[in-house]
């Protein structure tokens, strides 16, 4: 399901000084938290221990509960809501470093599907430029048993084994 309104998801504030931003839909409640380390990084940055020994520039955090059953497998997925025009050199910049990550996905047994290209068909129907990922392909999944408070969100997180993600159960 979508996060926000009819015409397709929410804008982000990418980090965002009031901490975790809340969501909820109508099968869904938690927060979450769209990172990118600033070039440069300052010294001080509220978000700096959690790039920390990190290669990665961005971050996508997402923490909550399902209110319904969703199923067995979960994905993600970020769709630009408007074409976004690209000149050959950065959309094919864009198409390697997508090729160079769904390599890297693909290493740890993860699934990625993305799409530099705003595509129109003779039908209307249009492609929008997207990039969606199951859960398990991400870092970081943890399960938190009902009761157990879960870890902060704002908080350093190492890299789960593939195995320890796939056992996780949506509700």
């Amino acid at each position: 399901q979508e996060i926000g309104e009819e015409t397709g998801g929410m804008d982000l504030e990418v980090n965002p000084l009031t901490g975790p931003i809340p969501v909820e839909t109508e099968d869904f409640v938690g927060r979450l938290l769209l990172l990118q380390r600033p070039d440069p990084e300052p010294e001080e940055w509220t978000y700096k221990e959690l790039f920390r020994g990190k290669l990665r520039n961005v971050q996508f955090r997402l923490q909550g509960r399902f209110k319904t059953e969703p199923g067995k497998e979960m994905f993600i997925a970020i769709q630009t809501p408007r074409e976004v025009l690209l000149d050959s050199i950065r959309k094919k910049a864009a198409s390697l470093s997508l090729n160079f990550i769904n390599k890297m996905v693909q290493r740890t047994g993860g699934e990625l599907n993305y799409n530099v290209d705003w595509k129109k068909f003779p039908d209307s129907d249009i492609l929008q430029p997207h990039l969606t990922m199951s859960l398990c392909s991400l870092d970081v999944l943890i399960q938190t048993p009902h009761g157990d408070e879960p870890p902060s969100l704002t908080a350093p997180m190492e890299r789960v084994p593939q195995a320890v993600k796939k056992a996780v159960s949506f509700n």
